[in-house]
């Protein structure tokens, strides 16, 4: 992040003016048109889950005026674009460069202070897309939302959300869906590869014919080959009858190979027979039987980094009929974090269903929960956040008013990116207030992060005030009245 030379310069939108804001809504978007703009995440003042996939987009042109970003913010229908009581009126202002990548990003006299992806920002500075703002506890990401898509591209059932990433995916689907060509998926593990297989299919002409699945990681190398094209009778130990295989049960309909780089290499050979000619021959058979099958193959691993000597092995050829530079690939959560809270929503409301806890859904989130969620690389995708959301279902107390993130931090992954990662983020416990004025007073945002601060520093009032900046006698005092014990008391430190 650069600073900016200068400060806002003067004549932008007035406070209370109306901007040019979008509700968040199902549609699709153009892959080819993406403009930048301000995506409100998540909203203290819309803690709800039923409020995750609602919010609005603040949208930026190039050359326009800074726009004030805060609770006197307008939608278009006069609406607040923020309804955090922590957010000051004018809080910070933005403008879209003139090359339209990236968003500057002044400071004004907020009473909060502002970070961006964690980290205090107390200078202007420049911010580009996938940025996390965080204003007292409203989140907000520098996003992009193409032109709206025809109406025929439908949504993929079980993939949730809507951001730029996810509708190009929604889109390539859709063109997709009907051509009788092999498709390759690549992916990471839970991004959601066999729900787009599952998709092709639907909304193809063979949505009425077998969809059959297996996972080529769990084929014996010994039967994958009967398992894949079928065995005649007799033709090997316990072969007591003749099958048909799966290219045989999956006639006129789609066949989908899940982890396809651990089939065998003398499998994959036959494999690319059957792609180039329909016609597969069963073990220990005589002759050939012809399909016609449409193959999807889909992979965690880059088929474009493995050959015939990797471990494991894949024919180039292989890897070519299957079109891999043709591939789909579905972006990590990571790249689309718009989408996270309504995933999390969505998988929290099913697992609160199956423990009969629906009064879970009745509590508001806490920002802290929110920024954990959004901002953490959650190298596994969807099955982190599923177990995220059972362990939250478990350990939240009847009797607690938020969700919060105090009884699963302990469990939770390290907050260190994986390679795989653009860039490396901080720890989402940042200090309070590294630097804060005399003249501001703690939210109650600010006094739960320096309450946890306290705790984790088992009550040592000097070692939590160097830490947050928070003057120790304001600790003592609020210690006090939650109750804490000190380490220079001679308390415990618990509530």
């Amino acid at each position: 992040m650069g600073d900016l030379l200068g400060q806002v310069p003067g004549g932008g939108a007035e406070a209370g003016a109306a901007v040019q804001t979008e509700p968040l809504d199902e549609g699709g978007n153009d892959p080819g048109s993406e403009s930048l703009c301000l995506r409100v995440l998540f909203d203290s003042g819309r803690a709800y889950l039923r409020d995750a996939a609602i919010g609005a987009m603040l949208f930026l042109q190039p050359g326009q005026e800074p726009i004030l970003v805060g609770r006197d913010t307008r939608q278009a229908d006069g609406r607040p674009l923020i309804e955090d009581l922590s957010v000051s009126r004018q809080h910070v202002s933005v403008k879209l460069r003139a090359d339209g990548g990236a968003i500057d990003l002044y400071m004004l006299n907020a009473k909060n202070d502002t970070f961006v992806d964690g980290l205090l920002v107390q200078r202007n500075c420049t911010v580009g897309k996938g940025a996390v703002l965080r204003i007292g506890g409203t989140l907000l990401m520098v996003s992009s939302k193409g032109r709206d898509l025809q109406p025929s591209v439908r949504a993929i059932p079980g993939m949730c959300g809507d951001s730029a990433a996810l509708q190009k995916t929604r889109w390539i689907v859709s063109q997709r869906a009907d051509s009788p060509t092999p498709v390759s998926i690549w992916g990471e593990s839970g991004v959601g590869k066999e729900l787009v297989a599952e998709a092709l299919h639907s909304q193809s002409r063979r949505r009425e014919k077998p969809l059959v699945k297996v996972n080529c990681a769990t084929l014996s190398p010994s039967l994958a080959a009967s398992e894949l094209f079928g065995h005649q009778k007799g033709a090997f130990t316990g072969a007591a009858t003749t099958t048909r295989g799966l290219f045989g049960e999956a006639a006129d309909g789609t066949l989908f190979l899940d982890e396809v780089h651990w089939l065998p290499t003398d499998v994959q050979g036959q494999l690319l027979r059957a792609l180039d000619n329909g016609r597969v021959r069963p073990v220990g058979g005589s002759s050939e039987h012809e399909y016609v099958v449409r193959v999807v193959a889909a992979s965690n691993r880059d088929l474009r980094m493995l050959s015939d000597k990797s471990t494991p092995p894949f024919l180039p050829d292989l890897r070519a009929r299957l079109g891999d530079w043709y591939r789909i690939c579905i972006p990590p959560l990571r790249e689309r974090r718009e989408d996270i809270l309504p995933i999390f929503a969505s998988l929290l409301a099913k697992e609160a269903a199956l423990r009969d806890r629906g009064w879970l859904l009745e509590r508001r989130l806490s920002w802290r929960l929110a920024d954990a969620l959004i901002r953490r690389p959650w190298v596994n995708n969807v099955r982190d956040l599923r177990t995220l959301a059972q362990a939250l279902v478990d350990l939240t107390p009847e009797e607690a008013k938020f969700l919060s993130l105090d009884p699963i931090e302990e469990f939770l992954p390290s907050q260190d990116a994986p390679e795989q990662a653009a860039r490396v983020r901080p720890p989402t416990d940042a200090p309070v207030k590294r630097h804060r004025q005399k003249s501001q007073r703690l939210t109650p945002h600010d006094e739960a992060e320096v309450l946890s601060a306290l705790r984790r520093n088992r009550g040592n009032f000097k070692t939590t005030e160097a830490e947050t900046g928070v003057n120790e006698r304001t600790i003592r005092r609020l210690a006090e009245k939650r109750r804490i014990g000190s380490k220079d008391d001679g308390g415990s430190g618990g509530e």
